[in-house]
């Protein structure tokens, strides 16, 4: 067999590239030109990409009964087995043979744990078994599985950060070996502490740092609790032997606020921003404020939206009242790494716009609403003008910040 094909079927690839790579390789060591990736969906077969002595074609969807590939998941049929299809004739309907006019096909079942998949090669011309190149298509096939399931779990571990960027709980996982893994980024605001900071870093090591936080926590078989410190309490809960524990860290009782007793004041929210605004100093961090403006006849109720807004913010994110008909939300440190956190605000200000158009929605209100959003720095220092929300930019759906 010609030795470039193995070189080339050697170099790093992935996804459509690396079928690509397969199909320049089959080609190079016996001639077929094309090369396809499909996977099995119940009575259908989606073709995932096909490659033409290396150039991508359009994919598609067809019959199962139609295609060659039934051969291969017949019942109690061999896993990993391999198919050749000298007489196409025998699949008239088959909707790659009518445009393509192919007469060779073969095959070789690929089964994951994403699904039943098969990589096959196909030929313009009758092929005889001896041009088949059975140990390359092998490899190839071994490579994709894996190349499938590795892209997949970087799929899964993107959806994870991203949503872990936003996540307004605080929470991380422990693994086996005592490492915290995949913090929260409310842990992060939470702790003042970047996410980079966290990751990877020894459990005992913050036990030791949060004593009365976190001392009394036991990694075992069963959840083990804490004592409510600074507002809240810490409950470290088993997954499992492989993952270990997940961390939480919930607002105490004595922490939140009950509905009966009001919405902060602006009083105390000049307070609580100017607090914010010392931590931000300290740590070189920013922060935002969101202001929720009302203008109709009736003064809305705002301690109604303002508990449909606690159960999407994070535990540490402040709802205040300014005034009849104006409700600001300060939103706590962000981890921005020196730039702007648009992405995490933008996330944030697309969910209270959804929350308060339900909340209009629920209580029938006839006005309209107006969300404004400002960055905060460690230089402002003038709180008047902070909680001006004319000087905030307006935000809307349409032209987010």
């Amino acid at each position: 067999m010609n030795p470039d094909a193995w070189r080339i079927l050697a170099q790093a690839a992935s996804g459509n590239a690396l079928l690509q790579a397969v199909n320049q390789a089959c080609f190079r060591a016996t001639g077929w030109p094309i090369a396809a990736l499909a996977q099995r969906l119940d009575d259908q077969v989606r073709l995932v990409a096909i490659s033409d002595r290396g150039q991508l074609q359009p994919t598609g969807v067809y019959p199962l009964e139609q295609a060659p590939c039934q051969l291969l998941y017949r019942p109690h049929h061999p896993e990993h087995s391999h198919l050749l299809c000298g007489h196409l004739e025998r699949f008239p309907l088959w909707r790659l043979r009518q445009q393509w006019g192919l007469q060779s096909y073969y095959a070789c079942r690929i089964d994951t744990p994403l699904g039943e998949f098969h990589l096959f090669l196909a030929d313009r011309q009758r092929r005889a078994e001896q041009e088949l190149p059975r140990t390359l298509l092998n490899t190839a096939a071994q490579r994709i599985a894996a190349d499938l399931v590795a892209r997949q779990q970087q799929l899964h571990q993107q959806q994870l950060e991203q949503a872990l960027q936003v996540n307004p709980q605080a929470f991380v996982r422990i693994d086996p070996q005592g490492r915290m893994r995949d913090p929260s980024y409310g842990l992060s605001a939470l702790w003042q502490c970047p996410l980079a900071d966290l990751q990877d870093s020894d459990w005992t090591r913050w036990q030791q740092h949060r004593p009365a936080l976190l001392g009394p926590l036991v990694r075992g078989d069963q959840p083990s609790s804490g004592p409510a410190v600074d507002g809240y309490q810490a409950q470290l809960l088993p997954i499992d032997p492989a993952s270990g524990h997940l961390l939480v860290l919930t607002p105490s009782q004595a922490n939140a606020l009950p509905l009966s007793q009001g919405l902060p004041n602006q009083q105390d929210f000049r307070e609580r921003l100017r607090q914010e605004l010392a931590r931000l100093a300290r740590n070189q961090q920013v922060a935002a404020l969101i202001f929720i403006q009302y203008q109709g006849e009736h003064t809305p109720p705002w301690p109604e939206l303002a508990a449909d807004l606690r159960q999407v913010l994070r535990s540490e994110d402040v709802v205040a009242q300014l005034d009849a008909n104006s409700l600001a939300l300060l939103t706590a440190c962000f981890d921005h790494h020196g730039e702007a956190p648009r992405q995490q605000i933008q996330a944030i200000a697309n969910k209270v716009d959804k929350q308060v158009s339900q909340w209009i929605q629920a209580c029938s209100l006839e006005g309209e609403s107006q969300l404004a959003v400002r960055l905060i720095t460690q230089w402002d220092h003038d709180l008047t003008q902070l909680l001006d929300p004319e000087e905030a930019t307006r935000w809307s759906l349409a032209s987010p910040l």
